[in-house]
């Protein structure tokens, strides 16, 4: 039987990394094993393959920048509450769809639907990192310096998002845009700029 009042005292993010870095750890592999060998031992054999290439590097890319944000995100929570449970794994969920986004898109990197899809994903993938790092932000929001960088990354999750949605809207008429799209929400989130002052890790 669990005590009373045991979430407030559950400050560790141990158990809650571990796991996501296991199934971070899945989806990658998931992805290399989307890759195939050329079938013919010819320099145009493999140059016919950039297309699943670029979309694997691509999407590597996107998981390793979803993992750092991720970690520097989750270790400033000041408790581990069922909200943050919950929506981690609505994140885990959404990013573990990039791999069969990407084989589709590999496959048919001309093709609207494939590109549409993919950056559908991206959406769903970004919403739930927008809303696994709001219910961080509001256990700090308690602090004034919080106020600022908050601001400054709510803002930003939600720039990405709209970036995403126009590459979604105009990959219908230029497949390939949605690559464009998510190459712009990478920039934006390569280097984590949330760091907490007070209370948390530094």
């Amino acid at each position: 039987m669990t005590p009373p009042h045991t979430e407030q005292y559950d400050v560790s993010t141990t158990r809650l990394e571990a796991f996501s870095d296991g199934v971070i750890a899945i989806i990658v592999t998931i992805m290399v094993l989307e890759l195939k060998a050329p079938v013919q031992a010819t320099a145009a054999a493999l140059l016919a393959e950039w297309p699943t290439f670029l979309s694997y590097a691509l999407s590597f890319l996107l998981v390793a920048i979803y993992w750092v944000n991720h970690r520097h995100v989750v270790r400033y929570a000041t408790r581990i509450t069922a909200a943050l449970l919950w929506a981690n794994m609505l994140q885990l969920f959404t990013i573990s769809l990039i791999p069969v986004a990407t084989a589709w898109l590999g496959q048919h990197l001309t093709a609207p639907i494939p590109n549409m899809v993919y950056g559908l994903v991206l959406i769903a993938g970004g919403l739930s990192f927008l809303i696994l790092s709001e219910i961080v932000y509001r256990q700090n929001a308690i602090h004034p310096e919080f106020a600022a960088p908050i601001r400054a990354e709510r803002a930003k999750g939600i720039v990405t998002l709209a970036v995403y949605a126009v590459g979604v809207a105009v990959s219908y008429f230029v497949p390939g845009a949605v690559l464009i799209a998510a190459g712009l929400g990478a920039l934006m989130f390569f280097a984590p700029q949330y760091r907490p002052r007070v209370g948390g890790a530094s």
